[in-house]
Parts: structure tokens; sequence; C-alpha cells
């Protein structure tokens, strides 16, 4: 299956060694079908894709090498198992709403979730069934409106729907959030379905640097909080399994809610 990436922190840092280890599982035997990251800043994002192996991309090391920072990153490397390997079908997505930038990634599948309408607000550029779930989203989130108590609805809305019809390890990002769902992964008939995400905080003070420890991110001399998710751990860090049906909001760095999704999707003001 595909593995993903996200990343939220209270101030700009670098993710050049949890990226090059990401970008290393998308190769021939496992990710081989395209790869991308958006680096969020402010309303808008720097975002790269490719629709070829990350593990063999000139761009993908690029990343590794140069830091690009950012305070929320979403990443993805690719299987293809709905649409064919193209530009238009590699991930993470990107549209815009309320005039800032949203960002979504999926790890999983949902065959069954048909077309999207043709008067639908947002309209798929390719043929996956990731990019037909974010456009619902968003259609979604255009009709209830730009706050966050509406967001986080919309969000835990699409994860119960997406995940009832298969499986749906989601990252959704816009501004300074970072919406998170954990479902399963399946890695072969016989197998037992794995954790769908892993989840790591870490705490710097501003004394540590990048050569003081095996960090999900690039750490130079800042006060600084960070949680990261991924499909599996990156680093030899902490990392703990996200049980399925668990739904994350973090805001700079801070887990603002942690909990199964449906109760977010009761949650009121």
């Amino acid at each position: 299956m595909c593995e993903l990436l996200g990343l939220s922190a209270s101030a700009p840092v670098d993710v050049t060694m949890s990226f090059g280890r990401l970008a290393a599982h998308g190769g021939k035997g496992g990710n081989p079908d395209g790869w991308g990251i958006a680096y969020l800043a402010g309303d808008d994002a720097q975002v790269w894709r490719d629709p070829h192996a990350a593990a063999d991309s000139p761009f993908a090391r690029f990343l590794t090498t140069e830091p690009v920072t950012s305070h929320t990153v979403i990443a993805h490397v690719r299987r293809a198992t709905a649409g064919g390997v193209a530009l238009a079908n590699t991930q993470p997505f990107m549209r815009e709403l309320f005039g800032r930038v949203h960002v979504f990634a999926h790890n999983g599948s949902f065959p069954a979730i048909g077309a999207l309408a043709p008067t639908s607000w947002f309209r798929p550029l390719g043929e996956t069934d990731s990019e037909i779930g974010f456009c619902r989203m968003l259609a979604q989130v255009a009709g209830e409106g730009d706050d966050t108590l509406a967001v986080r609805r919309v969000f835990a809305d699409t994860a119960h729907r997406l995940s009832a019809l298969g499986h749906a390890n989601l990252l959704y990002a816009s501004a300074d959030r970072l919406f998170v769902h954990s479902d399963c992964r399946t890695m072969g008939p016989d197998a037992p379905p794995e954790p769908g995400l892993w989840v790591v905080q870490r705490r710097f003070d501003a004394t540590e640097t990048a050569h003081d420890t095996n960090a999900v991110v690039g750490v130079r001399g800042s006060s600084l909080v960070v949680t990261a998710v991924a499909s599996v751990p990156l680093t030899d860090e902490a990392w703990r399994p996200l049980p399925r049906g668990t739904m994350l909001e973090i805001a700079a760095g801070e887990i603002v809610y942690e909990g199964p999704v449906d109760a977010a999707l009761a949650m009121k003001a």
C-alpha cells in the first residue's frame, strides 16, 4: 500500500531525514508509482509531485539535501491501485477554497465510491478514488462554512463515510491545521491488518541541534513542539500506533483532539 507522512510544528522545520526515509520506500517492490510532498506556508503551499519512483528521483534526492522549512507538511509515496501512473493521479492533491490552499493525501482504497456528479464544485483531474473523496469533502466544506468547528465536522464525516467503503488513512491540512484519520493497512491476503498510522510527538529546547538527536525533523537551536504521523515509524523515536477509527486534529504541533472519529463528528461548539 501507499505510505504517508504528515507533520505539524510550532515553528517552521525541515523534514529532510524523515522525507528521505519515506522516499526510500518509494521504489521497486514497495511504492514505485509516484511521490509528492507539500510544504504549507500561510495560505499557500510549495508542492512537488512526480509520477516516477521516489527512490530513483533526482527531485526527491534534492529535497533530502536542500531543506525546505514549513510548519505543516504532507508527503505521499504511491502504489497505484486506482488510476494509472500519471501526474494527475499523484498525491498529495491540492485545491483552493476560501482564499487558501487545501492539501489532501490518502492511503487505502474505496473502489465503491463512484463518480462525482458533473455539477460538483470540485472535479478530479485524475482517476483515483482518493481524489474523488477529496473533491467531495471540499464541496461539503464549501457548503458548511469556513470555521474550525465546521471543517472538523466535515473531516470527521468524510473519514466516517470513506472508512465504511474501504480503507481510509487520511491526511488533510489547510492553514495551521492538520487533520488525521487512522484506519488500517493490509499487507497481503494472509497478513493481519497493521496499524494504519503511527504518531510521535517531540518537544525540543533551545539548546538542541540537528546533530543532537535522531529526530523526525531537523532541529537548529530553537524551542519547539513537533507532532508527526506516518504509515510506518521513520525514526528510532517513541512512535505509537493509532487505533483504527482514531482522528487527530493538530495545530502548531499540539494535538488538540485525539479520539474516535464518531465522537469528533458529534462534537458541538
